[in-house]
Formats: C-alpha cells, sequence, structure tokens
C-alpha cells in the first residue's frame, strides 16, 4: 500500500501530509490502523484485527468515519469509508456490513507450507 498498491479491490496509499502518517493515526477518539487515500482524496480507515473476536469493531470504524467527516482531513467533497480486515468474521458483524453502504469487509487467511 505504501507504493499505491491496488490493496481490497482499490488503488490507493497510506495518507501521508506534513507531520502525519496515516499508520497507528492517534486522534482524540482513538487510534485508528490506517488511514489511506484513493487518486480522488477519498479516505479509507482500515481496521485490521487478528482474529474473529471483536465485536464492536463495526462500531468503533462508524465512530471513526463520523469523525473524519467533520474533520481537518475531510476537504468539502471527500467522501470517507471503512474497511473492516479480520480472519472468521462473525455472522452479526457480516450481517452489519451488509446492510452499510460506506464500510466492506474482508476475511485474511494464513497458510503456511514447508519449503523442502
Amino acid at each position: 500500500m505504501i507504493n499505491g498498491s491496488n490493496i481490497f479491490g482499490i488503488p490507493f496509499k497510506i495518507y501521508k501530509r506534513k507531520g502525519e502518517y496515516g499508520r497507528q493515526l492517534v486522534m482524540p477518539i482513538g487510534r485508528l490502523d490506517l488511514l489511506a487515500e484513493d487518486a480522488e482524496g477519498n479516505l479509507y480507515i482500515i481496521e485490521l484485527k487478528k482474529d474473529s473476536d471483536y465485536d464492536d469493531v463495526f462500531e468503533q470504524i462508524k465512530l471513526y468515519i463520523d469523525w473524519f467527516r467533520k474533520s481537518k482531513y475531510c476537504k468539502k467533497n471527500t467522501k470517507v469509508f471503512g474497511i473492516i480486515c479480520l480472519n472468521n468474521p462473525p455472522k452479526k458483524l457480516i450481517d452489519k456490513v451488509k446492510k452499510s453502504k460506506n464500510i466492506r469487509l474482508f476475511e485474511y487467511s494464513i497458510s503456511y507450507s514447508e519449503i523442502k
């Protein structure tokens, strides 16, 4: 993502401005994992979770989206989206995301194979 790679189906890069970097960005309401932006300047709040045991991640990312919409980061026509990435998302979270227009959900998996 640092180089503008196409991650999550969207070509974006980590947010970077004078003195601000979108990785582990601290805000008055918490610390988000990644803040990215696309070529049009739209913002993407990305929450990476190591497993599926995060019942409040949907509410967390909604709170972050609302905060960013009112913040200095958002210009007049800037859109703000949320991306949640975790392993084995619970059905309750999947259902909430399906009803949302600006939050997307991705599942990751890790596999290992021995090199001989």
